[in-house]
């Protein structure tokens, strides 16, 4: 009996214990599912729900990776690699990626992901940040500041992927069965280290009124203290190194300002816009508490609407709301509260010590407008071609064109577009009354409302009902049509970018107030006359006996090379300092008249010899660093700049066309890509007959290409005369001027525009619009691609050789006392290093599209061209040819743009108008031969 009543408490205290164990497991799982630490995630799943992708057993690799203890280094050379996992319960995931950034020339890392289940495949594009952290703000020797160095950061970063570029403010959501599922990475852009990767349950986020009744929150107590300001300027990392801080005097409140001296002292900016990018600060938090947290912006940049920034504080959101915070447009300064979701200001528990704040970039309640207003602009443009090829860019509107006949279609196209923009026209305008687009007063003053941001919706929308009434009017108002699709088109990318102003971030007690976000009018008006009298102040610290340097660029580049001169060329090299004038007009005219520094960069290469005829000039084929700079940069760069056999110059930039194809069209009309002009001859008339046109140059640089390609050049070998009265020269002129007289192609022309519409599926451009493309032209994305230009067959070899369109060099001043020391700058700037720094830095202030084009190929391949990209522009590249000059050389392309006109405008015989101005040009050479016979460089 008693054995049975000890059993019977040994049941019972097994119970409880067991009942217990279960309390401390589910205690255990509830924790590790509540919350869960990334770049920006707050996830709700269970731990066990984790699929994870060993990284150490791929299933196919093709190219090479290196293994390492956490994952594997992914270099350029590894093209794809794929991972397998078991999916033990079907749901809604989303794709984990932990990962860490190496110095690499690709400012992002991009790979194609494809996830593999059961039968069904999905693809999506990654673009992961390459992070960078800050160092201190320095001063250069007039006392103002310079931007921070900033490096790659080596931390491990985390994030859950979302699809980018507007599209979306969620995790990408992957609805999958259970089974096996297999995932392929392709390299784009990589050098990184691959950690970690993960499919995780699809996250959910907590609401501020869940977080204010949790306990810590209930029994912690308001902050009371004075108002802690972090400046803006002071980021601790970034996104991308073109986001930093920045130089404003735009208000005497500023933190800090000067009238004086150039201070750094806000932070964002227009590089600030785009989709994902963050900034990151540290806040020092001096005791435990409950804040307000409040931003002193500007958004001046988008009337009638907001943008929109993801707030994390120690990577992590804090609740729902901070998702998406508003900074509705104002034209001046203001604060903008961390909100709940009810539009109150949100109190933040923080304990004693240092915290991470992030703000990142993210489209809000626009996304959902930016999908469907690209997709509009694509079948607008789809619609727009359809009819100009049946009626022509300029049609007659004397004649009737059957368009209904035709396009049996359009009527039903045209109406569905029109409901389409209607439905983006009341999501946007509800989208701004929900935000709020700022104050009624600053709305007033600006002029400005809600519904005038939907102008270019609403013109279509009128225009696309009138149509629908009369579609004969279609061919008379078609270039209209074109017009407002374009005004759509640049609305689009407007409300895409986010740029946002930032001067300091502050934490506040919650019975505190906001200060003054902008002087008053008596503050401006003594600001603003200081800074007048701070103007007739010169720089003390200008070195007299230092370098004197004018730059013919803009105040961007300038700040950029003085920069670079200050930190690596005078500081650590120790050379001398160097004063430095931006001075962009009658350069020419100050050197002659006996104004002169002692270098000038980024003048035009023909300046060059017109300086160096007339003795203005020193020559730098001596410097021993000569020979290596030719190395690197290609063949004929330096050869507009020879005179007399001696080198007066350096080349920085060089640009030559490429052939830009609108694939899609290609591909509808079943149209070959062009290898010569015979090949572009054929292909012209089968273009025009869908009343589209092909771009060639009307410049004397497209007769120089086809005389290139014949093997001859403008000149005879000791440049004494011209070789355009031979027989080749007159055939190929009269290939030239045939494109304009019997081929009908446009003598001048817009080619952004007509190529993004698809007016000119064929042009030839210069390779720098490549990535004005890119970015500005979203909707042809993947329709159209480069390729080198057409080139002449001879013995079974296409000579695809072709003259550069333009080239910016630099030159040292005879008059210079300091020849010596200004040549080692010159040489110093010009270097593959230093060009490959400049253009590094000049990219991060004005973003891709201004991406520079460097005379040296060494510095070109530091560029973040993709491998694709590089090779097709090298390819042609490596066929440059450069026009020698000499005195006169400037008469020999005003001639053969007379020889051109006279040829396609008044139809005098080609070889008579090519002879008649050749012998012009022999006349002039002459000329200035015997006026220049003797002068030049002497010591």
């Amino acid at each position: 009996m008693k054995e049975m009543k000890d059993l019977a408490k040994l049941k019972q205290c097994m119970s409880r214990y067991r009942l217990l164990f279960n309390y401390v497991l589910a205690s255990l799982v509830f924790l590790t599912a509540l919350v869960y630490l990334d770049f920006g995630s707050i996830k709700v799943f269970a731990s066990d729900s984790d699929i994870v992708f060993d990284l150490s057993k791929p299933v196919a690799v093709h190219g090479k990776f290196k293994a390492e203890a956490k994952g594997l280094y992914w270099e350029s050379e590894l093209r794809d690699i794929t991972f397998q996992a078991d999916v033990g319960k079907a749901g809604d995931y989303a794709l984990e990626i932990i990962y860490q950034a190496e110095e690499s020339v690709n400012e992002v890392i991009q790979l194609k992901a494809t996830l593999k289940f059961g039968a069904e495949k999905k693809g999506v594009f990654l673009e992961l940040a390459r992070p960078v952290s800050y160092g201190a703000i320095r001063t250069d020797s007039n006392g103002d500041q310079i931007r921070p160095v900033c490096k790659i950061s080596q931390r491990e970063n985390k994030l859950i992927y979302r699809l980018k570029n507007n599209v979306s403010n969620d995790p990408y959501r992957l609805a999958l069965p259970a089974g096996k599922i297999q995932l392929t990475l392709e390299g784009i852009r990589t050098d990184f280290r691959l950690n970690g990767l993960r499919l995780v349950a699809y996250p959910s986020y907590q609401t501020y009124s869940d977080l204010r009744n949790s306990k810590r929150y209930r029994e912690a107590a308001p902050y009371t203290g004075s108002s802690l300001y972090f400046q803006a300027e002071h980021l601790t990392a970034s996104s991308s190194a073109s986001l930093g801080s920045m130089y404003s005097r735009s208000d005497p409140l500023l933190q800090p300002v000067s009238t004086e001296k150039m201070l750094l002292n806000i932070a964002g900016g227009l590089n600030y816009s785009n989709d994902g990018q963050w900034m990151e600060w540290e806040l020092d938090v001096p005791q435990d508490g409950l804040y307000l947290l409040d931003f002193k912006a500007r958004q001046s940049y988008k009337s009638g609407l907001s943008v929109n920034r993801r707030i994390y504080i120690d990577g992590r959101l804090p609740f729902k709301a901070a998702q998406n915070l508003a900074f509705p447009y104002a034209s001046d300064w203001q604060f903008i509260s961390l909100k709940d979701e009810k539009g109150n200001p949100a109190q933040i528990f923080l304990t004693k010590g240092k915290h991470s704040l992030t703000m990142e970039v993210v489209p809000g309640p626009e996304a959902a407008v930016i999908v469907g207003l690209t997709d509009l602009v694509s079948e607008l443009t789809d619609t727009y071609r359809s009819i100009m090829m049946i009626t022509g860019i300029n049609p007659d509107h004397n004649r009737d064109y059957f368009i209904e006949r035709d396009l049996p279609d359009l009527h039903g196209r045209l109406k569905k577009i029109k409901e389409r923009l209607v439905m983006q026209r009341n999501c946007l305008e509800n989208s701004a009354a929900g935000q709020g687009a700022g104050s009624d007063s600053s709305r007033k003053k600006d002029g400005d409302t809600h519904s005038g941001e939907a102008t270019a919706i609403t013109s279509l929308e009128v225009q696309l009902d009138s149509f629908l009434k009369k579609p004969d009017s279609i061919p008379a108002r078609l270039g209209n049509f074109k017009s407002n699709i374009d005004a759509l088109s640049a609305f689009m990318l407007n409300i895409s970018n986010q740029p946002l102003d930032l001067d300091y971030i502050m934490l506040r007690s919650p019975a505190g107030k906001v200060p003054m976000a902008n002087g008053n009018f008596w503050q401006k008006l003594c600001f603003e006359s200081k800074a007048l009298l701070a103007s007739f102040i010169p720089k003390k610290n200008d070195s007299k006996d230092g370098l004197t340097v004018w730059v013919a660029a803009g105040r961007e580049q300038l700040q950029v090379i003085k920069d670079m001169a200050d930190n690596e060329y005078s500081g650590k090299i120790g050379k001398k300092k160097i004063n430095f004038s931006l001075v962009q007009q009658g350069i020419t005219e100050a050197i002659l008249a006996g104004n002169s520094p002692d270098v000038v960069l980024y003048v035009p290469n023909g300046e060059i010899v017109n300086l160096a005829m007339r003795g203005a000039l020193f020559p730098l084929d001596d410097n021993a660093a000569f020979k290596k700079l030719k190395t690197e940069c290609q063949s004929q760069a330096f050869r507009p700049y020879y005179y007399q056999n001696r080198c007066f110059g350096l080349p920085l930039t060089q640009s030559f066309p490429l052939m830009f194809i609108r694939t899609d069209i290609f591909t509808e009309l079943g149209l070959k890509i062009p290898q010569t002009w015979d090949d572009l001859y054929a292909l012209i008339p089968n273009i025009q007959r869908k009343n589209m046109q092909v771009g060639i140059p009307s410049g004397d640089s497209s007769f120089a290409t086809m005389l290139w390609q014949r093997g001859q050049s403008y000149y005879s070998d000791n440049l004494d005369h011209t070789e355009f009265n031979n027989q080749t020269a007159i055939e190929v002129f009269h290939q030239y001027t045939r494109l304009f007289t019997d081929y009908d192609l446009p003598v001048a022309y817009d080619f952004y525009n007509r190529f993004r519409s698809g007016e000119m599926p064929l042009a030839l451009a210069d390779y720098t619009e490549y990535n004005r493309l890119l970015l500005a032209a979203p909707e042809i994305t993947g329709k159209w691609t480069v390729y080198p230009i057409p080139g002449n067959e001879s013995s079974g070899r296409i000579d695809n050789s072709v003259q550069a369109l333009s080239g910016l060099g630099t030159y040292v001043l005879n008059s210079s006392k300091h020849k010596s020391e200004a040549a080692d700058f010159v040489f110093w700037f010009a270097s593959a290093r230093q060009q490959a720094e400049y253009g590094k830095k000049t990219e991060d202030l004005l973003g891709a599209i201004g991406r520079y084009a460097p005379a040296n190929q060494v510095a070109f391949a530091s560029l973040p061209w993709l491998p694709k990209e590089q090779n097709v522009i090298l390819s042609q590249w490596n066929k440059v040819k450069e026009q020698a000059q000499m005195p006169g050389s400037y008469y020999t392309a005003r001639n053969l743009t007379n020889a051109f006109r006279a040829t396609v405008y008044d139809r005098i015989n080609y070889r008579e108008s090519l002879l008649k101005y050749a012998a012009e040009i022999d006349r002039e050479l002459e000329r200035k031969r015997e006026e220049y016979r003797g002068r030049g460089y002497s010591k």
